[in-house]
C-alpha cells in the first residue's frame, strides 16, 4: 500500500509553526551548524593595536659604546647558571622521578553506538583520552584510532569480540592490561544494519527491549535502553533473517532514531518509509508519516509536503519482533524527481549524543 497527497502544514509550510530549536534562523540558508565544531573565540578588536608596529621600551640610560655593550652580553650569554646543591638538588631528582613513574589513567564513561559492523565508527567518551600510549581494544584485539581529545576518542572498528577496553599500549612482548572498560560486550554485527563512515552526520539510535507481544510500536520509556545504534543514513532492506545482536537481543527490540534533517532548497519534497512491522516519522515532534501495525511484508507509506529550507528534527521509531527480515528504508523525493534514501550529508546527529553513550 502507498499513499501519496499533498498537505499544507501550517502555512504552507512543513512545520513552520512550530518554534523547534533546531530549525535554521536563516530560512534561505539551510546549512546545519555542526555541533562538533567550536565556533571562533573573540579575538579582540584587531584594528585598534593591527596597524602599530611592536614598540620596545626604551631605558633612561645609553650604554657608553657598542664595544661595552656586546661585551656585557657576551658575559651574560657564557655566565654559568648556579649549582643546584643540598635540599633543593634533592627535592628536584624527588619530583624528576615521580613525573617519570605518573601512573596511566583513562576511564571509560560509554560508548556510541554499542554494536556496529568492521568498518563503522564508534565514539568513545571518558577522560584521559588524549594520551599519545592509549590503545582501544574489543576483546583484546586493537582498534584503530581516528582522533581523540581529552573527553573523546574515535575509533575504527576491525574486529574483536569482547567489551570494549581502554589501557596503555603493551611494550612489544607484553600482554595488554585494560584499565577501564564496558560493562557489556560490544557487537560485531553484519552490514544489513548500515556502517556509520563519519560521526558528523547521519542517526543515531536508543535500542529498547520489549517484553511480551506486540503489534504496534509499544512505549519507550527513557532510561530503559539497552544499547545503541548509529548510521550513515536509513536503507536498511534485508530479505533474510536479521540475526544481529542489538542491545543483546535479535528480536523483540525497539529502536529510536533521533537526529535532525536539514533541507537547503525550497520544494515539494515526498518522504517514504518502507518497513516489515511498525514504524512512525516525525519532524519537530508531529508525526508525518504513520507506518504502524504488525506487517507481514514490507509496507511502504508516503506524504509529500511544501517544504521551506531549514533544519529540522528528526526522530523515527520502528519495532521488531520475531526473528525475520529487517526492512527500513527512509527516502524522499523533489518535486516529483527519482526517489532515494536520504543522503547522509542532511542528516546529522543529536547534539546530546554524550548523554545517550552507555
Amino acid at each position: 500500500m502507498k499513499i501519496l497527497h499533498t498537505s499544507l502544514f501550517a502555512s504552507l509550510s512543513l512545520l513552520a509553526a512550530c518554534a523547534g530549536g533546531n530549525k535554521s534562523t536563516d530560512p534561505n540558508a539551510g546549512v546545519y551548524d555542526d555541533y562538533y565544531s567550536e565556533a571562533p573565540g573573540d579575538a579582540g578588536d584587531s584594528t585598534a593595536s593591527g596597524d602599530k608596529e611592536p614598540e620596545i621600551a626604551k631605558t633612561s640610560e645609553s650604554t657608553s659604546s657598542t664595544a661595552s655593550s656586546a661585551a656585557q652580553i657576551a658575559k651574560a650569554l657564557n655566565a654559568k647558571k648556579p649549582k643546584v646543591s643540598g635540599k633543593k638538588k634533592k627535592a628536584a631528582k624527588k619530583k624528576r622521578k615521580k613525573k617519570k613513574g605518573k601512573k596511566f589513567k583513562v576511564a571509560f564513561d560509554g560508548a556510541v553506538p554499542s554494536a556496529a559492523p568492521k568498518g563503522s565508527v564508534v565514539e568513545i567518551f571518558g577522560s584521559g583520552l588524549d594520551q599519545k600510549e592509549l590503545m582501544v581494544a574489543i576483546g583484546g584485539k586493537p582498534q584503530k584510532i581516528l582522533e581523540a581529545s581529552e573527553d573523546r576518542v574515535v575509533i575504527k572498528v576491525t574486529g574483536g569480540k569482547g567489551k570494549l577496553q581502554l589501557g596503555k599500549t603493551p611494550a612489544k612482548g607484553k600482554e595488554f592490561k585494560a584499565v577501564d572498560k564496558s560493562d557489556y560486550d560490544f557487537s560485531v554485527i553484519s552490514k544489513a544494519l548500515g556502517k556509520r563512515t563519519t560521526v558528523e552526520n547521519g542517526l543515531v539510535g536508543n535500542v529498547y527491549a520489549i517484553e511480551g507481544e506486540v503489534t504496534e510500536l509499544p512505549q519507550f520509556e527513557q532510561g530503559s535502553e539497552i544499547g545503541t545504534v548509529a548510521v550513515d543514513n536509513l536503507d536498511i532492506n534485508k530479505v533474510k533473517p536479521f540475526k544481529s545482536m542489538l542491545g543483546g537481543r535479535n528480536e523483540w527490540y525497539g529502536i529510536h532514531f533521533r537526529g535532525s534533517l536539514n533541507i537547503t532548497e525550497a520544494g515539494e519534497y515526498t518522504f517514504c518509509v518502507n518497513s516489515d512491522e511498525g514504524a512512525q516519522l516525525y519532524l519537530d515532534g508531529n508525526v508525518i508519516i504513520d507506518n504502524d501495525g504488525a506487517n507481514e511484508t514490507p509496507n511502504e507509506v508516503c506524504e509529500t509536503f511544501d517544504v521551506d529550507p531549514g533544519e529540522y528534527g528528526l526522530d523515527l521509531l520502528k519495532y521488531q519482533s520475531t526473528l525475520g527480515p529487517m526492512v527500513l528504508q527512509l527516502t524522499w523525493s523533489k518535486d516529483g524527481g527519482e526517489k532515494t534514501a536520504i543522503p547522509a550529508a542532511n542528516l546529522f546527529p543529536p547534539e546530546d549524543v554524550a548523554d545517550m553513550a552507555r
